[in-house]
């Protein structure tokens, strides 16, 4: 079968629509009565975690793209156009829109930025919009790979930059100049902290660590989203607990950042000791890596999105994936 060249990859894996396999799985999240938790690492202007929450919730009324646009006041709506555009209707299960803003199920968001400009305007739409009165919290902090907390620089951009890591600070003079101090975190620390609807397990006797009553029955994340400019791999070694806790997950691969110089087989490697199943995303279309890598992949370090699925917890969801996934073989990416 032909495989994409790198620039062909990256113009079809760089901004992907999901909605083919991952559809049906926040709608059955709709219908469960199970807590659905969102973590989105990176959350830049927080468009992701609000459609997630809107989609889950069937809530159109909080959760409503028009009325957080307008809110976060940031002309530039995202990288992929995410908070372009205007709301589609939401249908119930008698196939008549939602409108009335009634909450059909417990969500619980967690929307981490690390840029202070961009953090400000979150917590205001948040509050302004009441979404942080039903389920979507907002939180300053840069995740990082190395455990104990403490502080690092990072800079503080125009709101709505999308482009500044954690290296920023020290590879720019100029933005030397507007780099503050912001709290680090990993994100096992972060899900122990504020995560209240699971409860970690220790890795070598799985007995549970201390952390709030857990509301999820199967004390899993349904849903976990990493995009922190280059630090993707960096920041998930050191986040053991959650990725084996994990059914599905989206983080970026490109040039940027410690993924320069970092391999993505190991990556891939390491989230399929996790029981994750990963593949390149493309606009309706996936190709998997497990079983079906080639030598043009190690070439390739352009911007591009994985996800990955549990194949033990969620396999109607990893079944989805693989019909996407045969029907994309012998098409690109």
């Amino acid at each position: 079968k032909t495989v994409a060249g790198p620039m062909k990859l990256m113009r079809l894996t760089s901004c992907p629509d999901s909605d083919a396999w991952l559809k049906d799985y926040l709608d059955i999240a709709a219908d469960n009565e199970n807590m659905f938790t969102f973590l989105n690492f990176g959350c830049n202007k927080g468009f992701d975690s609000l459609r997630v929450a809107r989609v889950v919730t069937k809530n159109d009324k909080v959760f409503s793209k028009e009325k957080w646009r307008e809110a976060i006041g940031i002309s530039n709506t995202g990288a992929c156009n995410q908070g372009s555009g205007l709301d589609m209707p939401i249908l119930l299960k008698n196939n008549t829109a939602s409108g009335q803003g009634t909450v059909s199920r417990n969500i619980e968001v967690h929307c981490v930025e690390a840029m202070p400009s961009n953090y400000n305007r979150l917590e205001y739409a948040a509050e302004n919009t009441t979404a942080n009165k039903y389920g979507l919290n907002v939180h300053l902090y840069a995740m990082t790979g190395s455990p104990g907390g403490g502080v690092i620089f990072f800079p503080n951009g125009a709101p709505g930059t999308e482009n500044m890591g954690l290296d920023s600070c020290n590879k720019s003079p100029r933005l030397r100049k507007s780099c503050v101090s912001v709290p680090a975190i990993t994100v096992d620390e972060f899900v122990a902290k504020h995560v209240s609807s699971i409860q970690l397990l220790n890795e070598k006797n799985n007995n549970v660590m201390a952390a709030p009553i857990a509301m999820n029955k199967d004390n899993r994340l349904p849903y976990v989203s990493i995009d922190v400019e280059g630090f993707d791999y960096t920041i998930m070694k050191a986040a053991p607990k959650t990725l084996q806790q994990t059914d599905y997950l989206e983080f970026e691969f490109h040039s940027q950042g410690d993924w320069a110089n970092q391999n993505l087989t190991e990556c891939i490697s390491m989230l399929e000791d996790f029981g994750l199943v990963c593949y390149w995303t493309g606009v309706s279309k996936l190709r998997r890596f497990s079983k079906c890598w080639v030598d043009a992949y190690k070439k390739f370090h352009g911007w591009s999105n994985i996800a990955c699925v549990n194949v033990h917890h969620q396999v109607e969801l990893f079944e989805k994936m693989e019909q996407v996934f045969e029907g994309t073989v012998g098409k690109t990416p």
